[in-house]
């Protein structure tokens, strides 16, 4: 029997966060300016339509996981905006990039979804991502089906 597991990522794919476009850092390296970047996250609109069809999915009782390029600093705001939206319960977590972790977000994001694969071998992974490198590096993956949102992320948008 497959299981599936269903990644959601959040920025631009869940949330709009392009109020936060001016927080965008011209050095791409700046670690301090990312982390005001990913900490104004609680402003964050809701796309309706994906909210629905995640908490669609989480009443059904699937398996919904969050992953987030966003750095683990961001951790508590993260945690706080997704409760609020009632998409989490407090307690529960969700995957972010560790701080020191300075690869691509596409080399993050796939070892992340290789782990899930690898600790439930008869599952397979519906993505929904809105970056177009991470959607070409996730569909280069066996187990791994990825619907390609249209983007509403501030950091997409700006490359």
């Amino acid at each position: 029997m497959h299981h599936t597991i269903y990644g959601v990522d959040l920025d631009g794919t869940l949330y709009d966060n392009s109020h936060r476009v001016h927080l965008i850092p011209v050095d791409r390296g700046d670690t301090e300016a990312w982390t005001k970047f990913n900490c104004a996250c609680e402003d964050d609109t809701a796309r309706p339509a994906m909210l629905a069809l995640v908490r669609s999915l989480i009443q059904a009782g699937a398996d919904v996981r969050f992953l987030t390029g966003r750095g683990a600093v961001a951790r508590t705001p993260t945690l706080r905006k997704l409760v609020a939206d009632r998409l989490l319960l407090w307690g529960q977590d969700v995957t972010m990039r560790p701080m020191k972790d300075y690869r691509a977000a596409p080399v993050f994001k796939r070892e992340v979804v290789q782990g899930w694969l690898d600790e439930n071998p008869d599952a397979q992974v519906l993505m929904l991502e809105d970056d177009p490198a991470i959607v070409e590096a996730l569909r280069q993956m066996e187990r791994v089906t990825v619907l390609q949102i249209d983007s509403l992320c501030a950091d997409v948008r700006t490359k």
